[in-house]
């Protein structure tokens, strides 16, 4: 039994490794542009933000 128990144990940690490993490096690069984007979106978007409060500002003075 102790020949059935050691395979077993192997698959399934390697399954589990297998399992922990493909999402964290497909997810973990593509989550990770995606959030590289959006936050340069956000970036861009409060300066041009900033600017066009900076010019009303301007205008009104």
């Amino acid at each position: 039994m102790q020949a059935s128990q050691t395979p077993a144990a192997t698959p399934t940690i390697d399954t589990a490794s297998l399992n922990l490993g493909s999402p964290s490096t497909g997810g973990g690069t593509l989550g990770g542009l995606m959030v590289a984007f959006v936050a340069a979106l956000l970036v861009i978007g409060a300066g041009v933000g900033y600017a066009l409060v900076r010019a009303r500002r301007r205008k009104g003075d």
